[in-house]
């Protein structure tokens, strides 16, 4: 979908064969790049929030998505109130472990919250017993999950965590661009090639749930 966006930034400038610079780098330091003029155009799990709007603009929703925990499948935890004097390895700086501090204080859940830097540190933890849980956006967690050692010892938990709307972050004050870029999305969302990207990336998980095809349907601009 970033793909489509830059074509249709291209086209827009008249350069069909723009040149990308790819630049990689966590969820606040991607969310800088673009607030300090060093990226143009963000691609990735991001979660829209009001907090973010202050120093960035974002496309319309690319995805939705819930934050979740992914525990050993022998496990006692079952839900969130089973963590207390737990240990939770979350991402740091990212919406989930604001989210998951803020749920374990309201819900009175005395469990430790160990912020690590890649995805792939949590779930080495998981799987050595440094931690009990990990936590993160529920489609994050089924891919490592899918690609760790022993994919049959990991589970996870059916409770959400939270509600995570992805969008393409952008910097403010350029309509213009921010034009292009919906552009290319209403065009993947209309024309049904949404379905073939999902089915690539996504497939094997299933089909769209309700609220993510609702979402596709109602950010389908008309011209």
């Amino acid at each position: 979908m970033c793909k489509r966006a830059i074509a249709q930034i291209g086209r827009a400038v008249g350069e069909p064969n723009l040149k990308v610079n790819w630049l990689v780098g966590s969820v606040s330091d991607r969310l800088q790049m673009v607030a300090s003029g060093k990226a143009d155009l963000e691609c990735a799990n991001t979660t829209q929030t009001l907090a973010r709007l202050a120093n960035v603009d974002f496309s319309n929703l690319i995805f939705v998505d819930g934050g979740g925990f992914l525990v050993t499948s022998d496990s006692p935890i079952n839900r969130l109130a089973d963590m207390s004097a737990k240990k939770i390895a979350v991402l740091k700086g990212t919406t989930t472990e604001t989210r998951l501090k803020d749920t374990l204080q309201r819900r009175l859940v005395n469990a430790t919250v160990i912020p690590i830097n890649e995805a792939n540190e949590g779930v080495a933890m998981l799987e050595s017993g440094s931690v009990d849980a990990y936590a993160g956006d529920k489609i994050k967690l089924v891919g490592l999950a899918a690609q760790a050692k022993n994919p049959g010892k990991l589970a996870l938990l059916a409770e959400d965590l939270s509600f995570e709307p992805y969008a393409m972050a952008l910097p403010r004050n350029d309509s213009a661009l921010r034009l292009e870029v919906n552009k290319a999305l209403t065009q993947v969302y209309m024309g049904g090639e949404i379905e073939t990207i999902f089915g690539q990336w996504l497939g094997k998980l299933g089909r769209p749930s309700g609220l993510l095809a609702a979402m596709y349907l109602l950010y389908s601009v008309p011209d």
